[in-house]
């Protein structure tokens, strides 16, 4: 389960207008909004719009869970400030609901690296957000004397299906875990840390995915 994130509990008339604050290169991130009283979970879409020096920027970092009936927008690392965002339901091309709330990124002691979001035009709103992976290891390879203050992540990808993943990160730390299916749904599974760098992941059936660690 991915911890730290805010509730928001929705239904179909709900009014979206509150101010979030997050730590500029906080890990967890987000809102995890709860859906009451919707119908039809399985059609349901999802958009989320950031506006930053008044361009506006699609965040696809979006979990949706049709059983436990939630979604989770996590936020991008952005520099401190506030920035207007919208988010949006959708069900087979209707919106059903809406709403403008704002996000407050407080400045962080650690600091991080800022993604880079792909601005949005006609043609391509719908593309992924850029990746800044490689501007991360670039950095972290150029500060390699400073790692110990630098909080480290692993992505794990399982392709063959199990229900025990074995994970060696190689952190030197016990990291917080969240897993997903290939079908980016968000799953629970038993988490037993061998040491600072392994750890196994125990599933009541197999199948393939990823887990985020840090």
């Amino acid at each position: 389960m991915l911890k730290g994130l805010y509730r928001c509990y929705l239904s179909p008339d709900s009014q979206i207008d509150k101010l979030f604050k997050v730590n500029a290169s906080e890990s967890a991130r987000g809102v995890r909004f709860i859906l009451n009283d919707f119908r039809e979970l399985e059609k349901l879409s999802f958009r989320h719009v950031i506006k930053i020096n008044d361009q506006l920027f699609e965040n696809e970092q979006i979990i949706f869970d049709k059983e436990d009936g939630y979604f989770d927008v996590i936020f991008p690392p952005l520099k401190s400030g506030k920035y207007k965002s919208e988010i949006a339901i959708i069900c087979e091309g209707k919106k059903l609901l809406s709403g403008i709330f704002e996000l407050e990124y407080l400045e962080s002691l650690i600091g991080g690296e800022v993604a880079e979001l792909k601005k949005l035009n006609g043609a391509d709103i719908f593309e992924k957000l850029m990746s800044a992976e490689k501007k991360v290891e670039d950095f972290l390879e150029k500060t390699e004397h400073l790692t110990k203050i630098v909080d480290k992540n692993y992505i794990h990808e399982q392709i063959q299906s199990s229900d025990i993943w074995v994970v060696h990160h190689d952190l030197n730390k016990y990291p917080c875990v969240s897993i997903v299916d290939t079908g980016k749904n968000e799953i629970v599974g038993d988490i037993k840390h061998i040491d600072k760098n392994n750890l196994t992941i125990n599933f009541s059936h197999a199948f393939s995915g990823m887990a985020f660690l840090n």
